[in-house]
């Protein structure tokens, strides 16, 4: 099944939107998206197996990827990890 395009951009802003706030100390916006998306990835894990993980984790930005690893940890714990610790890497250089 195919993922719908809108839907994976809704998704994405979200999460941005979910780290920009989360980095401002606006807990309560950020803990709304991070309902939001999490409930919308967990339907799309439903209908499209993992395709939706492979989407966030090549995504450009850290934050949409980190999610993305943080999903697969259950099904793929050796990649998924391998990938949080590259991004926390990353992020530590910046």
């Amino acid at each position: 099944m195919s993922i719908n395009n809108g839907k994976m951009d809704q998704i994405i802003n979200l999460i941005k939107m979910h780290a920009k706030e989360s980095w401002e100390g606006n807990y309560q916006k950020a803990n709304k998206h991070i309902k939001s998306y999490t409930k919308m990835i967990c339907e799309l894990i439903d209908e499209s197996n993992t395709e939706i993980l492979s989407i966030l984790i090549e995504d450009e930005a850290s934050e949409v990827q980190s999610v993305g690893a943080y999903f697969l940890l259950p099904i793929d714990s050796k990649f998924a990890e391998k990938k949080l610790k590259s991004l926390l890497g990353k992020k530590r250089m910046e």
